[in-house]
């Protein structure tokens, strides 16, 4: 009998998936196969944005992917209650940030500039 080698593949959506607007890192044990990268691709990416990294990269886009959203929201939920503090409805203390960072967000993206340097008052 020959040997079988068990492939696995390391994901880890977040929950921005709900909406097909996730960031997700996907990584393939062992590394080198490449003959189901496509199907994995496209099943990642039904669910937003997605990068095919080696096992050495996981760990750190695993951080990176699950503790933005967690501080976005953090500051959101903030600044959403200093709005309210300063008399806005609570609906539009949310949306005016939310739409602000998610803006921000698209114009990186799509425009690839660096964030530095729209921090500029």
């Amino acid at each position: 009998m020959g040997s079988k080698v068990n492939k696995v593949v390391r994901a880890m959506p977040n929950s921005p998936c709900k909406i097909r607007a996730d960031m997700m890192v996907v990584s393939a044990l062992p590394c080198e196969w490449t003959s189901e990268s496509d199907l994995i691709l496209a099943i990642s990416r039904s669910i937003g944005r997605c990068r095919f990294l080696g096992g050495k990269h996981f760990d750190a886009c695993t951080a990176l992917c699950r503790s933005i959203p967690t501080f976005a929201v953090t500051v959101l939920e903030a600044t959403a209650n200093g709005g309210v503090i300063m008399g806005l409805p609570r609906v539009e203390a949310v949306e005016l940030p939310a739409q602000s960072l998610q803006g921000m967000a698209r114009l990186i993206l799509e425009t690839s500039v660096h964030p530095a340097t729209l921090n500029i008052a």
